[in-house]
């Protein structure tokens, strides 16, 4: 299954998005999906598009887990051209807005393996991974006894949950 949403996103729930682009995650050439989390709500970031005015709705989150036999590149070049098949934009990285630009979907590649690497395009595992209840929660769902493969050696993923805020512990389910 192959379609483009780019003109009809702007109809879709974030929890359609989410499904939608599992299914297309589903399709991808030589993987297999393994696992899918529950799709969790998280309020979204920045909250408002135009700095004050008008609120983004919350975000939808999920994680999934497939083995595959492509490179962690060619695994980012399938999630990005997923993301432009839903609409997104991305800015040039490195340009102010990168990181909090409005999108109608992010897929990131959070681990590929037991794999480690920083290059221009992809840093393994996600960087920012270890602070965010809405990527710690879901995969802790599919992958519980999880140890994230980091530089000073592995960190069991429960660990990373505990060190958690107590507030950003738990997240509301779809």
């Amino acid at each position: 299954m192959s379609r483009a949403l780019d003109s009809g996103t702007e109809t879709l729930t974030p929890e359609q998005i989410i499904r939608a682009a599992i299914a297309e995650l589903d399709q991808l050439a030589f993987s297999k999906l393994r696992r899918t989390s529950s799709i969790y709500r998280s309020p979204a970031w920045p909250p408002t598009i135009d700095g004050a005015i008008n609120p983004q709705p919350d975000y939808a989150n999920a994680v999934v887990e497939i083995s595959t036999e492509l490179a962690p590149h060619a695994v980012l070049e399938c999630l990005m051209n997923i993301e432009q098949s839903f609409g997104r934009h991305r800015p040039k990285r490195g340009q102010a807005d990168e990181q909090n630009a409005a999108r109608t979907l992010d897929l990131d590649l959070l681990i590929h393996g037991r794999l480690r690497m920083d290059t221009d395009q992809l840093t393994l595992p996600h960087p920012r991974m270890r602070s965010r209840a809405f990527v710690l929660l879901p995969l802790a769902e599919i992958a519980p006894e999880l140890h994230l493969p980091m530089a000073a050696g592995p960190i069991n993923l429960q660990d990373c949950i505990a060190a958690l805020a107590p507030e950003n512990q738990t997240l509301a389910r779809y």
